[in-house]
């Protein structure tokens, strides 16, 4: 019987020197891509759950969120608690809208510097590469996945 090659590059969680150097490099640009990978290494969401986030289902006072739609059964309608890292993420991201409502989504689309927050975001590699050369530029590491650090028992923290 032969059996299938697996893949060792899915699920593989970051090194703390990786996530330095990654969080360090998203820091650099005035997009959400910071404050997307923050709540991505601190809550284990998929990347499609970040990109339809709303407001309505974040609650910084009790400091936890709940997924919408999600890959799986299981993954929707989840209560995820949020570590002080991911609430400071959310509660500066909020500063940005002041005049988003609940249903908006937490980050919205932006095409041409014409933000809509009734529409989701699309893209974070079209964002990463704007970003002063993608998620990884100067940082040596694989595009991340939070789902990884997850498997990896490194969520959650603090």
């Amino acid at each position: 019987m032969q059996f299938l090659k697996e893949r060792r590059d899915i699920g593989r969680a970051l090194s703390p020197e990786q996530e330095a150097g990654l969080l360090r490099q998203c820091g650099r640009s005035d997009s959400p891509l910071y404050p997307i990978v923050v709540l991505g290494l601190n809550t284990a969401m998929r990347s499609q759950e970040i990109k339809t986030l709303r407001w309505s289902q974040v609650d910084l006072i009790h400091k936890s969120l709940i997924v919408g739609k999600s890959k799986t059964e299981g993954g929707s309608g989840r209560l995820i608690p949020l570590n002080q890292s991911a609430v400071a993420v959310l509660v500066k991201w909020a500063t940005r809208t002041p005049g988003a409502n609940p249903e908006h989504f937490v980050f919205p689309a932006c095409e041409h510097h014409d933000v809509d927050p009734s529409r989701p975001i699309t893209s974070f590699r079209t964002m990463a590469q704007r970003n002063k050369g993608g998620w990884t530029a100067g940082a040596a590491i694989p595009r991340p996945t939070s789902h990884g650090n997850y498997q990896a028992g490194r969520i959650p923290r603090e």
